[in-house]
């Protein structure tokens, strides 16, 4: 976090930063203090054609996003964006993920942090994937399902599934209309005619949205499919 006074002078008025102007940085009264009795952890496993890339990554929010304050409007465990908008401080890093053969593994330190007065908590849970050293894709693989920061949500709080199926597949279209670059996704495959995902039947394709991160939940598992590979396959036996 940085203290700074800027201004900028915009058509409407000047705006002025008299408070935290950036996330939460080491050694901040807010940031989040390690928490000596951890011992909450969520088991991650799945698969993964052996020669893709993958990445997980671990995000902890505030409690709500972030606690406003009763006199200013802005967020005690946040920072000012300017004209009246906030956002809330997030701390994120990436997990050691063991792989062998199309295997992975990986563990979720739920409790890292002592709550606080912010209410730190584990958050997000995301992915990063490349295939054949193309530019990467990403997306949510899991998520708290009372936080308001969140893109992808899953159904409630009484989500059982611990198992997601993740269809990944070439987007066909011209590579101007790639999302943010990347030939390869893994989170829009029953959105659109042109997905190969019609061709693989509904039994086979698995419970496919965002998985619920909360406390007693001992292992989550995640299973990248090659929606193109598959498809082939199943189409040949229609």
């Amino acid at each position: 976090m940085r203290l700074v006074i800027t201004t900028a002078s915009l058509s409407f008025g000047l705006i002025v930063c008299l408070t935290a102007c950036g996330n939460v940085e080491p050694g901040d009264r807010n940031y989040p203090a390690l928490d000596p009795n951890a011992h909450e952890n969520i088991s991650v496993t799945g698969l993964i054609p052996e020669k893709w890339g993958l990445h997980i990554r671990v995000t902890y929010y505030p409690r709500e996003g972030g606690i406003q304050n009763p006199i200013t409007g802005g967020l005690v465990c946040g920072w000012s964006v300017g004209l009246g908008a906030s956002r809330p401080y997030h701390v994120d890093f990436e997990l050691p993920v063991v792989r062998s053969g199309n295997t992975f593994a990986t563990t979720i330190p739920v409790d890292r942090y002592r709550p606080g007065h912010c209410g730190w908590h584990l958050s997000d849970l995301a992915f990063t994937v490349a295939k054949n050293g193309e530019a990467p894709t990403n997306g949510m693989l899991a998520q708290a399902a009372s936080d308001l920061v969140r893109s992808n949500s899953p159904e409630g709080e009484g989500n059982r599934h611990t198992q997601r199926d993740l269809w990944c597949w070439d987007n066909p279209l011209e590579q101007r209309d790639w999302i943010n670059g990347a030939k390869l996704n893994c989170e829009l495959a029953e959105s659109g005619d042109i997905s190969p995902m019609k061709y693989i039947p509904a039994a086979k394709r698995g419970y496919t949205r965002s998985l619920p991160l909360k406390v007693g939940i001992p292992n989550l598992s995640f299973i990248f499919h090659d929606l193109d590979a598959e498809a082939v396959n199943y189409r040949a036996q229609q």
